[in-house]
C-alpha cells in the first residue's frame, strides 16, 4: 500500500434544520503544530514507530490495525516513508445531514410488528452522531461515549462532553427508539420504529461538522462492543480509504451499517459512507411518498423511508425535522425489528430479507431514486414468482447441453437460478442456459428456480438430461460386445487382434460387463496357449527382429499373420522380411515411426516352418515408445 496523507474530507450531519446554526467546528489540533491523525500500521514494528513519534496517543483502533494520535508534520513525513506503515490519514471535516409529526411510523406499519411482539428488544443500535440527550423523557440510552475533543477556542461549551449540543443526534435516536407512552405531541404519542432497542450514543460530531477520525473511532468502538446496527446520518462528498475500511470491517463483523444518501438534491450523487457497498444507503420521501427534493440519488440507493416532515425527540422536547438523516434511522429501526424476528439471520441475510418488506415506487425493480422501494412491514412478500414454462432440451453434446424455457409474467420477476445435481450453477435473466465441461455419457439432474426482487425463490422445475456418448467410447463398447459374444458362443471365430481390442475395452470402459469380459478373455488366452513377452522400451523407428530355431515358410507370413497394434488399431506401413536362411524375421517400422505409447507385436500360430509345422502357440510382444 502506498504511504500517503489524506486531506480535505468533510462529513456533515445530513439534515436541514432552521433551529441549527451553520458555523463549522475548528479543532484545537488545527491551531497547533501537532495534528490529529490516524495511522494504519502493517506490523508491530510500525505500531511502535507510531507510538515513538506521537506526542499523544488518543485511541488504539485494533479492528483496523490503527492508532489515533497527535503528531507534528515531521513525524508524519517520517511515517509516510516507513515500509512498516500502511498510510496516514489526517482529520477531516464531517457534518450532520436533517429539518425540525407521527405519520412516518404508521406509514412503515411498525405498529403491526409491535402487535406481533417485535419491538427491537435485545438489539444493540449505535447512533454515531452529535450525541443523544440521555435525560430526555422519551429515550433510554444504555451508554453514551464521546470521541470529540474539546475546542479551546470555545468557552461556553465543552465539545468533548457526551451531551448533544446540536439536537440532530437526539432527533435521529428518537426516530429509532422513542419510548411507548411518552409525551403526547400534536395529539399522538411519539414513538420510534423500534422502541425497545438497546440504544448507544456515540458522539463523533459536536455541532454540524466534525472529522472523519472521530467517526472512525466510534465505528471501531461499535465493533469492539458488539453492536448489531450502526446508524450514520452523516456524510461527505469525498472518499476516504480508511472510512471505507472501517465500515467494511463493521459489516464483516456482522454489523448492519445504515447511511443517509445525502441532502444535496436529485442532481447529485450519493454521499459517503452511504456510497460504500457495505452500507445500506437510504433515500427520503414525503407523506405522499414522493421523492424529497433534497435527496441525493444514485445506483447505491438501496431503500427509501420517510424523511420529511418527521416529528421526534429534540433537546428536552420535540421538533419537526427533515432530511435523509431522518430517513436512515427508520431503516435502522426496521432492521432491528427484523433482527428480533429472525435472530438466526446474518447481517447479509437480513439485508436481503428487508427487500421482502418494500413497496416499489419507481420503475420495476431497483432504481436510483427509491432503490428496492419504500419499507413497509405490512407488504411482506414471501411469495415466489411463478415457475418457468416450456422447459426443453435444445442442444446436446458429449460434454455440454442447453436448456431453454419461458420466464414467468410476474412483474417482480428478477432472474432464474439453475442448479446441476443439487449444486448452484449460476443465474440468468434470459430464457436459456448452457451447461458445459461435463462428462460424456453421464446422467444429470437440472433444476430451474425463479427469483423475484424480494429474493423469494420458487420450488423449481426439474429435468433429467444425459450427455451424449462420445463416438470412440460407443464404438469401443460395441466392439467389446461382439468379442464377448464370440467368446461365449463361438470362440473358434476369435481373431488374434480381438485380444488386443478386448484388452483396450477392459482398460478404458467403466462398465461392470468388463469384469466378465476380462475373465473370459483370460480363459481364452490360456486355451490357445498365448505366449506373452514382457514389455520393452525402444525408439519409434527401431526395427524388430524375431529369430527362429528353424527355417520358416515365407508364404505363411501373409494375411495378417504378423502385425502390430496400437490402441485397438492396426499400425499400417510396417514391412515384414524373412532372412535368406529363413530363421530371422525383421519387422521394419513405418516411415514415420511407431506412434507413441504402448504397442504390441502379434505373430499368429498359423506361421509355419519350411517343414510344414506351425508355431503351435501365438506370440505377443509388447513394447513401449
Amino acid at each position: 500500500m502506498n504511504q500517503r496523507l489524506r486531506r480535505g474530507i468533510t462529513p456533515v450531519l445530513i439534515a436541514s434544520a432552521l433551529l441549527l446554526g451553520t458555523s463549522d467546528i475548528h479543532s484545537k489540533a488545527a491551531e497547533r503544530d501537532d495534528q490529529q491523525v490516524i495511522v494504519v500500521y502493517n506490523n508491530e514494528e510500525g505500531k511502535q514507530a507510531v507510538k515513538t513519534l506521537s506526542s499523544q496517543i488518543e485511541r488504539e483502533l485494533d479492528s483496523i490495525d490503527a492508532l489515533s494520535v497527535k503528531m507534528n508534520a515531521a513525524g508524519i513525513e517520517q511515517l509516510e516513508s516507513n515500509p512498516d506503515i500502511g498510510y496516514v490519514e489526517r482529520s477531516s471535516a464531517a457534518g450532520l445531514l436533517g429539518e425540525t409529526a407521527q405519520w412516518n411510523v404508521e406509514s412503515v406499519n411498525a405498529p403491526q410488528a409491535w402487535k406481533e411482539g417485535y419491538t427491537g428488544k435485545g438489539v444493540k443500535v449505535a447512533v454515531i452522531d452529535s450525541g443523544v440527550n440521555a435525560s430526555h423523557n422519551d429515550l433510554d440510552v444504555v451508554k453514551s461515549v464521546s470521541f470529540v475533543e474539546d475546542d479551546p477556542a470555545t468557552t461556553t461549551i465543552d465539545e468533548s462532553s457526551v451531551v448533544d449540543q446540536d439536537g440532530h443526534g437526539t432527533h435521529v435516536a428518537g426516530v429509532i427508539s422513542a419510548n411507548f407512552g411518552g409525551d403526547i405531541v400534536q395529539g399522538s404519542d411519539v414513538a420510534g420504529v423500534a422502541p425497545d432497542v438497546e440504544l448507544y450514543s456515540l458522539k463523533a460530531i459536536a455541532t454540524k461538522e466534525g472529522n472523519t477520525l472521530d467517526i472512525i473511532e466510534a465505528i471501531d468502538w461499535a465493533i469492539a462492543n458488539d453492536m448489531d446496527i450502526i446508524n450514520l446520518s452523516l456524510g461527505s462528498g469525498t472518499h476516504s480509504e480508511l472510512f471505507q475500511e472501517a465500515v467494511d470491517q463493521a459489516y464483516e463483523a456482522g454489523i448492519l451499517v445504515v447511511g443517509a444518501s445525502g441532502n444535496d438534491g436529485q442532481d447529485t450523487e450519493v454521499r459517503y459512507p452511504a456510497k460504500y457497498n457495505s452500507v445500506v444507503a437510504v433515500s427520503s420521501v414525503n407523506q405522499q411518498k414522493s421523492l424529497s427534493d433534497f435527496a441525493s440519488i444514485g445506483p447505491e440507493v438501496e431503500f427509501t423511508a420517510p424523511g420529511e416532515p418527521i416529528t421526534s425527540t429534540y433537546e428536552d422536547t420535540y421538533a419537526i425535522m427533515g432530511g435523509t438523516s431522518q430517513a436512515a434511522p427508520h431503516v435502522s429501526g426496521f432492521l432491528a425489528l427484523l433482527m428480533q424476528k429472525n435472530p438466526a439471520m446474518t447481517a447479509m441475510e437480513l439485508r436481503q430479507e428487508l427487500k421482502k418488506y418494500t413497496t416499489d415506487l419507481g420503475p420495476v425493480g431497483r432504481d436510483e431514486k427509491f432503490g428496492y422501494g419504500f419499507i413497509d412491514y405490512a407488504v411482506y412478500d414471501d411469495m415466489p414468482p411463478g415457475e418457468v414454462r416450456g422447459v426443453q432440451l435444445t442442444e446436446q453434446q458429449q460434454d455440454s447441453f442447453t436448456i431453454a424455457w419461458s420466464n414467468p409474467a410476474n412483474s417482480d420477476f428478477q432472474s432464474v437460478r439453475v442448479y446441476l445435481n443439487g449444486e448452484y450453477e449460476g443465474k440468468t435473466s434470459g430464457e436459456f442456459y448452457t451447461f458445459d465441461g461435463l462428462e460424456s455419457s453421464s446422467d444429470y439432474t437440472v433444476e430451474i428456480r425463479t427469483v423475484d426482487d424480494s429474493g423469494n425463490e420458487s420450488e423449481g422445475i426439474q429435468l433429467n438430461v444425459a450427455t451424449q456418448v462420445d463416438l470412440y467410447t460407443k464404438q469401443l463398447a460395441e466392439q467389446a460386445a461382439v468379442i464377448q459374444d464370440k467368446l461365449t458362443n463361438a470362440p473358434e471365430q476369435m481373431n488374434l487382434w480381438d485380444i488386443d481390442s478386448a484388452e483396450l475395452a477392459i482398460e478404458q470402459l467403466d462398465d461392470p460387463a468388463m469384469e466378465r469380459l476380462a475373465a473370459d478373455l483370460e480363459a481364452y488366452k490360456q486355451s490357445i496357449g498365448l505366449k506373452a513377452f514382457d514389455s520393452v522400451a525402444m525408439t519409434p523407428s527401431k526395427d524388430l527382429t524375431v529369430r527362429f530355431n528353424t527355417a520358416m515358410d515365407e508364404e505363411s507370413f501373409e494375411n495378417r499373420q504378423v502385425f502390430v497394434r496400437h490402441k485397438g488399431e492396426f499400425v499400417n506401413g510396417i514391412d515384414v522380411q524373412l532372412s535368406e536362411d529363413g530363421k530371422a524375421l525383421t519387422i521394419s517400422a513405418p516411415s514415420g515411426g511407431y506412434p507413441s505409447g504402448d504397442c504390441a507385436l502379434y505373430i499368429d500360430s498359423g506361421v509355419k516352418g519350411s517343414n510344414g509345422r506351425g508355431l503351435g502357440s501365438p506370440v505377443v510382444m509388447k513394447f513401449n515408445l
